[in-house]
């Protein structure tokens, strides 16, 4: 399906197919993503699972389409402001050692301690 957006990518579509269908457009866009993910080089897939993340949270707590605009308009400018800081050379570049991820446990599959 990437190929299909990336060679025929029509805004207008989209916005209508969202209008029309939004569990469709939710369907195709999730695809889309992990495609674009999959083919995405190994160092950058984590960063992009992140930001994928970090914009699923925001949809997720947004109460509205305004609020879910706002919110994701205000994490693009954050992340631009850094890119500009970054490439400007005010920051320095994205940390190269990943971070450890731990999972954490229910409290339930913890034996009681006294």
């Amino acid at each position: 399906m990437s190929s299909w957006i990336n060679k025929n990518f029509d805004i207008d579509l989209w916005i209508k197919l969202a209008a029309d269908n939004p569990y469709k457009f939710e369907a195709q866009r999730q695809e889309w993503l992990e495609e674009t993910i999959v083919k995405a080089k190994p160092e950058q897939k984590p960063r992009l699972r992140g930001l994928q993340w970090e914009i699923g949270v925001d949809l997720e707590i947004a109460k509205n389409k305004y609020t879910k605009c706002r919110l994701i308009a205000q994490r693009m400018v954050h992340h631009l402001s850094e890119f500009k800081e970054i490439l400007e050379g005010n920051l320095p570049f994205i940390n190269t050692h990943p971070a450890t991820i731990i999972r954490f446990q229910p409290k339930d599959n913890h034996p009681a301690t006294n």
